[in-house]
């Protein structure tokens, strides 16, 4: 058996941030913890070197889908260059260099599939809808034909792992979960009792997702029930026509213009004391396919910073509010079923404390990154056994 301090991992992204969560918080950090030594190939605008001891090697960002297939190339050769013991890469983009790293290299490969990308490319704007369908069906096929050929396939959550199961040996359900220290203390106060309520949401942010949900919740709230209140954004939109479109009706709305502001991109960092200003966490997806299958990560973030959270009545969202206590359900495309909720607990503050309470506390017993390491590492001393 080798020692951990040997084997090389590289892990691959083509396109995400390099200091995404999953990839280089949790389970890239893990891996380093726990005396790996991990190389991490991404778009990165910084310089080549260790950071948090994990080894950054910086792709271009591409600027179109055309540019990208030339940095799949040089991601490739980079990736060969590391001559690692495994290879762990993380985008549907990145099958093909997969499938060539396992023929080149004959060395561990691990696909960690995010997402069901079927039921995301049957909600892809930049696809035209007689498409959709079409190129989801296609995708579907590819990726499950190709799935056996890798060493190991890790998934986000069960309902995707029961697409591979039937056909591979070796399928891990890492859920993501923040870190333990994520949000070092519980909130102790809720500024329901002093100044507007406070609304928050992080994540994604598109049509699918309930932006403009949360727009027509605010005027419900402001002009129909009465209540002084605030909402706090931050993520990324899809595209610029969405951020656009927000933009503009935010501005044009008077009742809107002073109470809704949008942070931007928050660092991993940025993102607990953020949350602990707020008062309650949204969960406003919409119900298509793929919000029936996968699960919105931001409820843990809100359940580590004592939110309670009013979320859309999806299995993957009911099933962890009515578990942990933590929170209430709305009908997921009714903006005045959310406003019912918001009012309710306005209404009822000690309940709103008490289920922000219950949420910590599942975060501490149950939700947390802790038990997802310890899977992690297992998947990867099997592999450093054989």
């Amino acid at each position: 058996m080798l020692s951990h301090s040997t084997i090389k991992i590289c892990f691959l992204s083509s396109v995400h941030p390099v200091f995404d969560a999953r990839i280089f918080h949790r389970e890239a950090a893990s891996l380093v913890k726990n005396g790996f030594h991990v190389t991490l190939i991404i778009p990165h605008d910084g310089t080549d070197g260790p950071i948090q001891g994990i080894e950054v090697k910086s792709l271009p960002k591409p600027a179109s889908r055309f540019h990208r297939l030339f940095s799949l190339w040089r991601l490739l050769m980079l990736a060969l260059k590391e001559r690692a013991d495994v290879y762990h890469f993380h985008d549907p983009d990145l099958i093909p260099i997969g499938l060539l790293l396992r023929l080149i290299t004959r060395k561990t490969v691990i696909y960690d599939v995010h997402e069901h990308y079927p039921d995301t490319i049957r909600i892809r704007k930049w696809l035209p809808p007689w498409a959709r369908e079409i190129v989801a069906r296609l995708f579907d096929w590819i990726e499950r034909t190709v799935a056996p050929l890798f060493s190991a396939i890790i998934t986000a959550d069960e309902a995707v792992s029961e697409r591979f199961r039937k056909i591979h040996a070796h399928v891990l359900t890492l859920y993501n979960y923040p870190r333990i220290d994520f949000c070092n203390s519980q909130k102790k106060e809720s500024t329901l009792h002093n100044g507007p309520l406070s609304l928050v949401y992080i994540g994604d942010l598109n049509e699918d997702r309930g932006y403009l949900l949360m727009l027509d919740i605010m005027r419900i709230l402001l002009s129909e029930k009465g209540i002084d209140v605030r909402l706090r954004l931050a993520g990324w939109f899809d595209s610029e026509e969405d951020c656009s479109q927000f933009l503009r009706v935010v501005e044009k709305d008077s009742v809107l213009t002073d109470r809704v502001t949008w942070s931007g991109v928050l660092s991993q960092a940025e993102i607990g004391p953020w949350l602990m200003a707020s008062d309650i966490g949204l969960v406003p997806l919409q119900p298509v396919p793929k919000f029936y299958k996968n699960i919105p990560t931001k409820m843990f973030d809100y359940m580590a910073c004592g939110l309670p959270i009013i979320g859309s009545d999806l299995p993957p969202i009911r099933r962890y509010v009515d578990e942990s206590k933590a929170g209430l359900l709305a009908t997921p495309d009714d903006p005045h079923s959310f406003a019912e909720k918001i009012a309710f607990l306005v209404h009822h503050r000690e309940l709103c404390l008490e289920m922000g309470k219950n949420g910590r506390t599942a975060f501490e017993k149950l939700y947390n990154w802790d038990t997802e390491e310890k899977k992690l590492m297992a998947l990867y001393s099997h592999f450093s056994t054989n």
